[in-house]
């Protein structure tokens, strides 16, 4: 059940993928890029929001533009001008589609800058609520402990539940990577405190051995 689950939802996160590629305009994915920094600054501020775009920036052309890897994309799937002239009596050839081509390369490439920018989002967050989650866990385990002692139930219902919304919410940094348009950052310590209370709930139910 587990297993069909975690397939249900990376199949579903492929697909949002492969939408927003093919579908999405790059330009609305920069858009999307620079609101998104805009609610950053009114959010949290603007030395924050700042400091998440140069790092994402910085990121983004170590592994990507300095070493090539984009240029090579776009050399790959899209000719160029030089490219065009060499090929006698070809030169208009599916034009048309090697400018959708390029397009979407854009978008793709767009989108996973907005990913590593909301990448250092996530870990601007995480040593604050980490201690959050650790102390939902340690209450889970409380909770049982308890239930071990006085021969309480542990809901096998409520325990399920709980795997499958982990599992759901395991998931939502992928789709939140992927996703086209802005986002408030305050959405991260939503899930995460969402996340440890699920977990929490797990805990507390685990079902005896």
């Amino acid at each position: 059940m587990l297993v069909r689950a975690f397939l249900i939802w990376g199949i579903i996160l492929l697909i949002e993928s492969i939408v927003v590629i093919l579908v999405v305009p790059p330009t609305l994915i920069v858009n999307a890029a620079h609101n998104e920094e805009a609610l950053i600054a009114g959010t949290l501020g603007e030395d924050v929001a700042e400091s998440l775009a140069t790092k994402a920036r910085a990121n983004f052309d170590s592994w990507f533009v300095d070493t090539g890897i984009m240029a090579e994309s776009f050399h790959l799937f899209v000719p160029t001008e030089a490219n065009k002239r060499k090929s006698a009596g070809l030169e208009t050839l599916a034009e048309g589609l090697f400018e959708v081509v390029r397009r979407r390369m854009e978008s793709l490439w767009n989108l996973l800058f907005v990913a590593i920018q909301r990448g250092h989002g996530f870990a601007m967050w995480l040593p604050m609520l980490l201690p959050f989650s650790i102390a939902a866990a340690y209450d889970g385990a409380t909770v049982r402990r308890v239930k071990l002692l006085t021969f309480g139930i542990s809901s096998a219902p409520i325990y399920g539940a709980a795997m499958h919304a982990i599992v759901i919410l395991a998931f939502f940094p992928l789709y939140y990577a992927a996703w086209p348009f802005a986002v408030t950052p305050l959405v991260v310590p939503i899930w995460f405190i969402a996340l440890s209370l699920c977990v929490k709930t797990l805990i507390g139910n685990l079902q005896r051995m």
